[in-house]
């Protein structure tokens, strides 16, 4: 499978659907400069090379899968229920 045949270059919305990550996150790593890419106007475009690269794919067709973008930060407890009695005891120490 060939991806974005007959493009020179890839947006960010194009390489994070094959990246299965956040348009976000690669903003963030092209204004890092963890990503390469060129700024035309307001609108980033990434090289095609430098897009297959990232997601580790090449046009042969038995290239390997997608990697997947570096995971977002850890995910936080839920906060409990400021209704349960128990928490607001504890919170005014009876």
């Amino acid at each position: 499978m060939r991806l974005w045949p007959g493009k020179a270059m890839i947006t960010p919305s194009e390489l994070a659907e094959v990246a299965r990550c956040s348009p976000g996150t690669l903003y963030e790593m092209l204004r890092a400069g963890e990503l390469e890419g060129t700024k035309i106007g307001h609108r980033w475009k990434i090289p095609r090379p430098v897009a297959l690269k990232f997601v580790g794919w090449s046009d042969d067709p038995d290239a390997p899968q997608p990697r997947i973008c570096p995971p977002g930060p850890p995910k936080r407890e839920p906060l409990p229920d400021p209704k349960d009695e128990r928490i607001v005891r504890d919170f005014l120490g009876y």
